[in-house]
């Protein structure tokens, strides 16, 4: 019984050693880029944490284990030129394979590939698992995202963890096939083998539509992010107020008029600050044309931005600033007369997005001041102080 014993003792390492040696070999190549990606600067160091994060999530293969891409010297880095190649040559991925030795090399390699769309600046990570013997895609992941390069690294980690379930999935199917063999009819070597390449094809193409089906899932109902842009914008405003009612204008006919800057930006969420530069101008139409009043201001403030879409906003916000109120040459004597004070704006607009970065907008406002500060009411003339206008812009610009 003792020899019995202290042989089972002394076969158990080896059994351990057999069973590790058995496992399945996996070497995650490094990042390829898309030409989409050509004008988007990614640093070296998100580059080479990729492959490192995407390994990450493969540890949880229990079928699996990771090479040492050190270890695999010239043959994967060929490997890696194949990959990056829009063609994969079977053929000279073969005798590559040749290359990496019998039982020392890579069963699977993993490719990685980046894309950009600058339509809606997201990055987008595409690994693919490839059995070296057939050159099959057994098992592929994606995943995406909106914002800088930086956010690759959060795409890495929940595309390594997605393969690293599809690989599972595959594998947990294919060990089975191999078991079959002695029960199947006999076949010729070139039968079987294709029987075995598509099978391996049915799967994996199983494989990549439930990833697919859980991308939609996960990105289905969400809103985009809240852009910033700067517009430039044709204003039309109506103006109103105490010093507007002490003109009589009946039976004169008026032109509006007057430009604005935009500039918005988020800062979380959906909130935003912004600035705003207007200047408008109300004059009486007749023989000639008299300057009846200007006002100019410059603004600040917050909001809460929406984009229900990529291509879509919407904003709504309130604005501090001050303002100058000007008199035209409609009176000769007040020609030039201004007073200053402070000022507010309402806002209400929306942004249309095209080709990833053209704006075209419109806003709705609401400007009311006080300009109690200035020769305008120190001469006496005027009893009111307050100012205000109801603008409607369009206009357009850049987003960003």
């Amino acid at each position: 019984m003792k020899k019995w014993t202290i042989l089972v003792l002394l076969l158990l390492p080896l059994a351990v050693l057999t069973a590790q040696e058995e496992k399945l070999k996996i070497a995650v190549l490094s990042v390829a880029t898309s030409a989409d990606s050509a004008d988007v600067t990614i640093e070296k160091s998100i580059l080479a944490n990729v492959p490192e994060l995407i390994s990450e999530g493969l540890l949880a293969v229990r079928q699996c284990t990771l090479v040492d891409r050190t270890s695999l010297g010239d043959a994967l880095r060929e490997i890696e030129q194949l990959a990056r190649s829009d063609v994969f040559d079977t053929n000279e991925a073969k005798k590559t394979m040749e290359k990496l030795g019998t039982g020392k090399g890579a069963d699977y390699v993993v490719s990685l590939k980046i894309t950009y769309s600058s339509t809606d600046t997201t990055y987008a990570i595409t690994a693919k698992a490839v059995k070296l013997d057939g050159m099959t895609i057994v098992a592929m992941a994606s995943d995406r995202q909106k914002g800088t390069p930086s956010v690759l690294l959060d795409v890495a980690e929940r595309v390594g963890k997605k393969l690293a379930t599809a690989l599972t999935g595959y594998l947990a199917g294919a060990a089975p096939v191999a078991e079959k063999k002695t029960a199947e009819e006999p076949k010729t070597g070139g039968q079987a083998d294709a029987a075995k390449a598509a099978e391996e094809a049915r799967k994996a193409e199983e494989a990549r539509k439930q990833q697919e089906e859980v991308l939609k899932r996960e990105t289905a109902g969400k809103a985009a992010a809240p852009r910033a842009h700067l517009t430039a914008s044709y204003v039309l405003p109506a103006f109103s107020g105490g010093l507007q009612d002490e003109f009589d204008l009946s039976g004169y006919e008026m032109s509006d008029l007057g430009f604005s800057l935009h500039y918005l930006q988020p800062v979380f969420g959906g909130l935003y600050v912004a600035g705003v530069l207007d200047y408008v101008d109300e004059s009486i139409v007749g023989t000639s044309t008299y300057d009846l009043c200007s006002i100019l201001d410059f603004q600040a403030g917050v909001g809460w931005a929406w984009a229900p879409f990529d291509w879509a906003q919407i904003y709504a916000g309130v604005l501090l600033g001050g303002a100058f109120a000007t008199l035209g040459d409609v009176w000769p004597s007040l020609e030039g007369y201004s007073s200053s004070g402070l000022c507010y704006t309402l806002e209400m607009g929306a942004d249309f997005i095209f080709a990833g970065f053209l704006v075209l907008g419109a806003r709705f406002t609401y400007t009311g001041g006080d300009f109690s500060s200035g020769d305008l009411y120190d001469s006496g003339v005027f009893n009111s102080t307050d100012l205000g206008y109801l603008g409607f812009h369009i206009g357009a610009g850049i987003a960003f």
